[in-house]
């Protein structure tokens, strides 16, 4: 997958002030629909740094019971819960569980699909 998306921040307060409530761009590494919504691996373009570690991946799962990630692809926008992980965790049997997450990043916000500026 390398479909373009883009994330209106909603929460943490302290995050979007500090990007100045700019969108995060990125592109959906992987996806996985399952009963929950599904979820994707989030590539961003810019990382986002909490205290001295960096984050470039992030998982996204949708926030409200009965939405699915697949919606993306019919134009809507999904409201979602974002969970930064490492790229070890990306690369492991599991790349879109957020089980072993104990702190860090983890935001929540509306996601979109977008054009790709490339094209």
């Amino acid at each position: 997958m390398n479909d373009r998306i883009q994330v209106s921040l909603s929460d943490p307060w302290e995050l979007g002030e500090s990007l100045q409530w700019r969108p995060l761009t990125g592109r959906i590494r992987k996806l996985a629909h399952s009963e929950g919504g599904g979820a994707a691996l989030i590539v961003l373009d810019e990382p986002i740094r909490i205290g001295e570690a960096s984050y470039f991946l992030a998982i996204a799962k949708p926030r409200h019971e009965g939405r699915s990630l697949l919606e993306l692809y019919e134009g809507a926008r999904v409201f979602c819960s974002f969970t930064g992980v490492g790229e070890s965790d990306a690369r492991s049997q599991s790349p879109l569980s957020d089980e072993k997450w104990r702190g860090g990043l983890a935001f929540i916000g509306e996601l979109e699909l977008v054009a790709d500026p490339r094209h």
